[in-house]
């Protein structure tokens, strides 16, 4: 059956917003995607954050094998058109719309990851500057330097008057045997050195 042109206008109109209306889903996905990693990311671990990125990459797969198809669709419905008319016009739109849908889903998908990634790496960031456990030491030491030199009660700066010394930081071995003696060792050297030691 032969479509008239008006009824291949129609058509074209129906399908372009279908495929509006699966981009626009798209579009709201993923401003849901990035509003979610933002406000969780103090909760964000890395499971979070790679079932969140699978998820959203699942998603827009079969946003875009649902785009392929109106846009199939789309450009057999304008080459119709085009060939009414007598000109070229259907396929150089079909090609604007195409690329411009095509990069915006390429680069806002990229973005999309990138931010879902760059909120986790930040959180953990976050989590381990505040960490006493991790950064207790470095920051006690760093605070060292601050601190009023003169006490009060004793009535003299205590460091002239005792060894005080800040060692340098070392690497603490994964084996627990490993740790241990070179933890005796540091003491054993302080003691030696006739300085009290304090382990951070």
């Amino acid at each position: 059956m032969e479509l008239t042109f008006f009824q291949l206008l129609q058509l074209v109109d129906i399908t372009i917003n279908r495929l509006e209306s699966v981009f626009q889903f798209w579009l709201s996905a993923t401003f849901a995607a990035i509003v979610a990693s933002h406000l969780a990311n103090d909760r964000l671990t890395r499971a979070y954050a790679s079932m969140l990125t699978g998820l959203y990459l699942v998603f827009t797969f079969s946003v875009v094998v649902r785009m392929m198809a109106f846009r199939e669709t789309l450009e057999r419905y304008f080459l119709q058109v085009a060939e009414m008319r007598g000109d070229s016009l259907g396929s150089s739109v079909v090609g604007l719309v195409n690329g411009s849908i095509w990069a915006t889903v390429i680069l806002g998908t990229t973005a999309t990851v990138v931010f879902i990634w760059h909120s986790y790496l930040t959180a953990r960031e976050t989590r381990s500057s505040i960490d006493p456990v991790v950064n207790g030491p470095k920051k006690i030491i760093k605070a060292s330097h601050q601190v009023e030199l003169f006490d009060e009660e004793l009535k003299l700066e205590p460091y002239k008057k005792f060894n005080i010394k800040t060692l340098q930081e070392t690497k603490i071995p994964k084996k627990l045997n490993d740790a241990l003696n070179l933890l005796s060792n540091t003491v054993s050297k302080s003691l030696t050195a006739n300085a009290f030691p304090l382990i951070l």
